[in-house]
């Protein structure tokens, strides 16, 4: 239809007999075997690896190392933290800016659905697999229109060059290389694009001589991902109904368009929630169909396959098959029981906090008790909560099956500098105590291992920065006092965000902190305890200024704290920041009187930073405590707020007038609140966050409010550890500075850095 020089840029999946296995990859080639076999395989194009190597050269002026394709992916020296996720970000912008203008309006004709799939189809040779590193790359997902195919396209062919895929080859080179399997000689790089079609089932088969294994999943495959799919595993069956084991299923997907009754939508989806699991609706029909087609794959193949099937939502329904891979790993059918759980390869969850440990896994499922020490063990749980930073301190890194990179797992760990995986499905059934795993906080990955390696990676815990020599100010972030001492040795302007709640909960002692108001008694030994955790931070980075933000904490926050109210039915948005205080003016007031008490010892760099503001009246009323308690008469005191709240981008003139003396943009709860995303769900954080344009607009004209008002404006979150080009943006706007955490320290001062000598 349109030539990568003199070949046609698509080929019909039913039309390449002849085409070099290289140009269409194992998948394309294992698809089409099948389809030549009778079986049924949705409409699909290819484009040909050649399109992706001529697209390298014509970025090698921009880029010059990607002429180096394939070798840079393992000649590259070793890069990890946030230094290494910079070096991929580089590689995958020319990528991703390329034009492509490709006349694609005749292939999505011939798909016929308005939302189609795109999967790489990778070629590594004829003897080596590609699953392992196949399985790492999520398939796009868009709707049959040219931009967002081209978009998705180039989302694909950067991801050869991401993060993940630069540790997949580096652990090749550690594990593999020099042994009995060589580096491919080249690697391919096709794409298929696939019609989407509504579906009632879906799922997995993995077909080997001696056992098969089938997952399946209401709707859209994409769901396999984020449940714990219906499954069953075992030897090949002669009859059925199989013995389904049960799993676990909230969401199901069909394509956006279509009649079935769906409310929430996502871009070119929709998601439903399931009340039922797969196997409470698999047909005779649909388990028959699967039996066969294993039967067949058994007698078929000479090595073992993995098959992505689909079950159509149709009235005479008859199996489909999207995806198919050899599949190198081994059958654990023979294994004994208590092993059998393992998985044989790399787990991939979410990269949330930088660094890399070896250690034993301690799981913590749902509904049991925490254990009073994780005894330096990785804990693995469905959701960390905030009143489980105690136990944190006792771990060496933290996997969650929930949250993205603001969840509270997420930001603890990077608060105690812990490695940290989150989103990861199913981790806590995967992953059982006592396994042995290696984490990688940077790239989101988790490989079991069968014993203790000799060298156990470790990270450093300080930055390495003893200068910094740029105009946008660097702040840290910190609320831990034993940390305190050493974080005060870097070259920044201070502490820009003190957490409150959790400074104060190792020293609750379970109690919520509102409960500890009952008497004049413990209000005053819960006074001198919070004194003592903020003393150390003040006193270390006297006199830069310790900016405090006063408690923020929703109900279900510390709901397992002794005294807790109830649990509020949305508590994102319920009785929480300011406006808390007008309901219990008595924390707040204690707050100030600790504030107090440490500026009357000298501590005269403490300034008070308010959360979650709603109103101008909010602030009016904190203003009168403040001055009641005397606090505003300590000669460094200044009050801040978070601008994290929409109605700051329309009050900022007026909060200015009621006293707001600067602001910090907190983009975790401004992207919730604008984008209309729980930050807490992997699937909508990683998606979702202040990189949106639209969060890029907000945080733009609120940085322009502070300019033109004259007061300082600082950004706090994560956004410009991960994202360069948003460290570019905020100094092209002339943010006064930026608040890290000190992982984050070294790659965001150099992204910064650059930005400046460009601007």
């Amino acid at each position: 239809m349109s030539p990568c020089n003199s070949m046609p840029v698509f080929y019909s999946l039913k039309d390449i007999t002849h085409i070099q296995p290289w140009q269409v990859g194992e998948m394309a080639q294992l698809l089409h075997q099948l389809q030549q076999t009778g079986q049924t395989i949705p409409e699909s194009w290819i484009i040909p690896a050649e399109c992706f190597q001529q697209a390298l050269q014509k970025l090698v002026a921009r880029e010059p190392v990607l002429a180096d394709w394939p070798q840079l992916l393992w000649q590259t020296p070793s890069v990890t933290g946030y230094a290494g996720q910079n070096f991929a970000q580089r590689l995958r912008r020319p990528i991703l800016g390329l034009p492509l203008n490709w006349p694609l309006e005749p292939l999505l004709a011939a798909l016929k659905t308005p939302v189609v799939r795109l999967l790489p189809s990778l070629w590594f040779g004829e003897t080596e697999a590609s699953a392992e590193f196949v399985e790492m790359i999520a398939a796009q997902m868009c709707w049959a229109d040219v931009g967002a195919v081209e978009t998705a396209i180039k989302q694909l062919w950067a991801e050869m060059v991401s993060a993940r895929s630069l540790a997949y080859w580096q652990h090749w080179q550690r594990d593999v290389a020099g042994r009995s399997r060589p580096y491919p000689q080249d690697i391919g790089v096709a794409i298929i694009i696939q019609a989407v079609e509504p579906v009632q089932l879906s799922g997995t088969l993995t077909v080997r001589s001696d056992s098969i294994a089938i997952q399946a999943v209401q709707g859209l495959p994409k769901a396999i991902s984020e449940s714990f799919p219906d499954s069953y595993h075992g030897h090949l069956p002669t009859t059925h109904p199989f013995t389904w084991q049960q799993g676990y299923q909230e969401h199901s997907y069909q394509p956006a368009g279509n009649s079935l009754p769906n409310r929430l939508i996502e871009d070119c989806l929709t998601a439903t929630l399931t009340p039922t699991t797969a196997r409470e609706i698999v047909s005779a029909d649909a388990e028959k169909a699967l039996l066969k087609l294993a039967k067949h794959l058994q007698t078929w193949a000479s090595k073992s396959l993995k098959i992505e099937w689909l079950w159509p939502l149709a009235p005479t329904p008859s199996l489909h098959l999207a995806q198919a891979l050899g599949w190198p790993l081994e059958s654990t059918a023979s294994q004994p029981l208590a092993t059998a759980h393992h998985p044989s390869h790399e787990l991939l969850g979410y990269p949330a906090s930088p660094g890399q440990v070896v250690g034993l896994a301690l799981v913590i499922k749902p509904g049991d008790p925490l254990p009073a020490s994780a005894n330096q063990h990785i804990i693995v749980a469905a959701e960390v909560e905030p009143d489980w930073l105690p136990l944190l301190k006792t771990a060496t890194a933290v996997v969650s099956e929930k949250g993205g990179l603001t969840c509270h797992a997420a930001i603890l760990a990077r608060e105690l500098q812990l490695p940290a995986v989150v989103g990861l499905a199913d981790a806590t059934h995967r992953l059982q105590t006592g396994d042995i795993l290696r984490l990688d906080g940077d790239l989101g990955l988790i490989e079991p291992l069968q014993t203790q390696p000799a060298t156990i990676p470790s990270s450093s815990p300080l930055p390495q920065v003893s200068e910094i020599d740029c105009r946008t100010e660097i702040w840290l972030n910190l609320s831990q006092p034993e940390l305190a001492a050493a974080m005060a040795s870097l070259p920044v302007m201070g502490v820009g965000l003190l957490r409150s709640e959790w400074l104060m909960l190792t020293v609750l002692d379970r109690q919520h902190p509102y409960q500890w108001l009952d008497s004049d008694k413990q209000r005053e030994i819960l006074l001198e305890r919070l004194a003592a955790q903020l003393r150390p931070i003040a006193e270390a980075f006297f006199p830069r200024p310790v900016r405090y933000r006063s408690l923020d904490i929703r109900s279900n926050e510390f709901a397992q704290l002794n005294g807790a109210p109830p649990v509020e039915s949305n508590p994102m948005l319920g009785v929480r920041g300011t406006f808390s205080y007008q309901q219990h003016p008595e924390f707040f007031q204690l707050e100030l009187a600790v504030l107090k008490q440490l500026q009357s010892e000298g501590y005269t760099n403490l300034q008070l930073l308010l959360p979650f503001v709603r109103t101008v009246e909010e602030v009016q009323y904190c203003q009168q405590l403040i001055q009641a308690g005397g606090v505003d008469q300590s000669p460094g005191f200044e009050l801040w707020m978070m601008a994290e709240v929409p109605s700051v981008l329309f009050l900022m003139p007026q909060y200015v007038a009621a006293g707001i003396q600067g602001i910090a943009i907190g983009t975790n709860d401004l992207t919730q609140l604008v984008l209309g995303v729980d930050r807490n769900q992997a699937l909508l954080s990683a998606r979702f966050d202040a990189h949106h344009p639209a969060m890029q607009a907000a945080i733009a004209q609120l940085i322009h409010q502070a300019q033109t008002l004259e007061i300082p404006c600082i950004l706090c979150g994560v956004a410009p550890a991960h994202y360069a080009d948003f460290v570019t943006f905020l100094v092209q706007q002339g943010v006064t500075g930026i608040s890290l955490d000190a992982a984050a320290m070294e790659a965001t001062i150099r992204a910064i850095q650059q930005a400046e000598a460009s601007y």
